[in-house]
């Protein structure tokens, strides 16, 4: 219903392109933006999501809307990260971290998932260093502004990290954490990014054991939020 929906407003926005203005651009932009997070999360769509999503950078761009831009080159780096482009990934992600960064504290909002994603990228590439570096921050700069979608999704990607050291019992407290996070927010994790970081989860299971995994996953859905940031920042195992 959401996707019929946003299609009809979109066809009915192309009919008034003779009264095109800056507000009619940004509906656009917002209808193909929607459209774009339906086809990456409800139908696993990676080409026609970049399509939307290419889309409503350009309708961005067109009005001068900086923080838009930002936002959406966050959503193609991500994309492309889904993909395996890690390159592509990065490109993106760097480019919107400087958009978001020229923007200052108007920025604050781009720059945690971008980050995110530039670790994920980098972790791919096997450059752990820049991996945790992007990670600390994104999840620092998320704490800081009070984004838990985005303290969330650093704490993923930190159980990823430390899953590719071979720390499995980090990556059982910190998706813990992150698991436990979720439940209380009702924030759901899209499966394509559940698929990220599954093979690090099994490793790390396999290696503990099931008993010592579920121990270890208790302990980190015991943990409030601050709690798993902390921990994750100062990289200090549970007792």
């Amino acid at each position: 219903r959401a996707r019929a929906l946003l299609e009809e407003n979109l066809s009915v926005l192309r009919e008034l392109e003779n009264e095109r203005n800056t507000a009619t651009t940004l509906k656009r932009f917002h209808a193909l933006n929607l459209l774009g997070i339906l086809a990456l999360n409800e139908e696993g769509n990676h080409a026609r999501a970049t399509a939307l999503f290419e889309g409503s950078l350009d309708l961005a761009r067109e009005v001068g809307d900086t923080n838009r831009e930002g936002a959406t080159l966050t959503n193609l780096g991500y994309v492309a990260l889904l993909q395996g482009d890690n390159e592509r990934a990065t490109a993106l992600s760097e480019e919107a971290l400087a958009v978001a960064r020229e923007l200052g504290n108007a920025g604050v909002d781009i720059l945690p998932e971008a980050l995110v994603n530039l670790g994920l990228a980098a972790l791919g590439q096997g450059n752990h260093e820049r991996a945790t570096a992007s990670f600390k921050e994104g999840l620092a700069v998320a704490q800081e502004v009070g984004v838990k979608a985005s303290v969330i999704n650093a704490l993923e990607a930190m159980a990823t990290l430390a899953g590719t050291l071979g720390e499995a019992s980090r990556v059982a407290h910190l998706w813990g954490a992150a698991q436990a996070a979720r439940e209380i927010t009702s924030i759901a994790l899209p499966p394509g990014e559940r698929a990220l970081h599954e093979p690090y989860l099994a490793s790390a299971r396999s290696r503990l054991g099931e008993v010592a995994w579920e121990e270890a996953l208790a302990k980190g859905q015991s943990m409030s939020l601050d709690e798993a940031v902390e921990y994750a920042l100062a990289k200090e195992e549970v007792d």
